[in-house]
């Protein structure tokens, strides 16, 4: 068994947590559920059910994926800058496309319709992979981000070994993408604990609490909550913020709410967004569903 471990793995047993945790294999299905628990009553819930099927169709899609085992030999053995692209990320494509097309509205379908006709999906991808997406594919950003997460985060899981951990803590240790968001999990030895959460191969890796997940400063952060209703996705939900570099990045109690998916909660939270970017705070990490043109 590869000592590269998900959390499901760590909390059935007794073992000390590593520093970086694998994917689950269920991550899809799990994310599907938690969208449609947040879509309900919520001022974005036609999009974020929409985002509720797009992940039930990747968990199908990652259902039809022959992933060998893939050796470590050193820091990102699955660089999303370098790595060629898996030769199935446009069948998977394809796959999301197909189920969801029917239940997008109007301008949703036609975007669907784009990309299967579009004649380089491939340099699309390359953008979306770099975070340089112009104003004119914003609205197919987060397809070709759900497609490409597939192969990602099976790769992630297939991996034979723990990847080593990087210098820069902001960077997946197994893809190099940037973190989208925190968690500190609960269960056994790793309560408590503070990760980071990959949004391409949604690989987690251990940081330590009470310091800036952007800049790494000793200072400790300071935690801003919106005054909101007891209830998902609120009372799960913070913001991290640090006067040193100027930016926030939000964090997600499992101890407040146990569903809690730094994806599907962050995307959810928006209003907490918009309260630090009033207070002047930067934010670090994007969210793949919700791509901000780069011009």
């Amino acid at each position: 068994m590869s000592s590269f471990k998900t959390p499901e793995q760590i909390l059935s047993g007794t073992d000390t947590p590593p520093a970086i945790l694998a994917p689950s294999a269920e991550l899809f299905e799990q994310r599907a559920r938690r969208f449609e628990t947040l879509a309900n009553g919520h001022p974005l819930g036609a999009w974020l059910g929409l985002m509720g099927e797009l992940s039930r169709a990747q968990h199908q899609a990652s259902l039809q994926l022959v992933v060998s085992s893939i050796p470590v030999s050193g820091a990102w053995p699955l660089d999303s800058r370098n790595l060629s692209l898996p030769d199935a990320w446009k069948d998977v494509l394809g796959a999301l496309i197909t189920p969801l097309r029917p239940l997008a509205p109007a301008p949703v379908r036609a975007i669907l319709d784009s990309l299967r006709t579009h004649a380089d999906l491939d340099g699309l991808a390359r953008q979306v992979l770099a975070g340089d997406v112009p104003s004119a594919l914003q609205g197919a950003a987060p397809f070709i981000s759900a497609a490409l997460q597939v192969p990602w985060t099976r790769m992630a899981g297939g991996l034979a070994s723990t990847p080593p951990a990087t210098e820069d803590k902001t960077l997946c240790p197994c893809c190099g993408t940037p973190a989208v968001a925190a968690v500190v999990r609960i269960g056994n030895s790793m309560a408590g604990l503070r990760y980071l959460h990959c949004p391409l191969c949604n690989t987690e890796w251990n940081v330590m609490r009470a310091r800036c997940t952007s800049c790494d400063t000793i200072q400790e952060v300071a935690q801003h909550r919106l005054q909101a209703p007891a209830q998902a996705p609120w009372q799960a939900a913070a913001a991290e913020s640090c006067d040193d570099c100027g930016s926030y990045r939000k964090v997600f109690y499992l101890d407040k709410d146990p569903f809690a998916d730094p994806v599907a909660d962050d995307l959810a939270t928006l209003a907490l967004d918009v309260m630090m970017g009033e207070a002047g705070y930067g934010r670090s990490g994007a969210n793949p569903f919700l791509v901000v043109a780069a011009d």
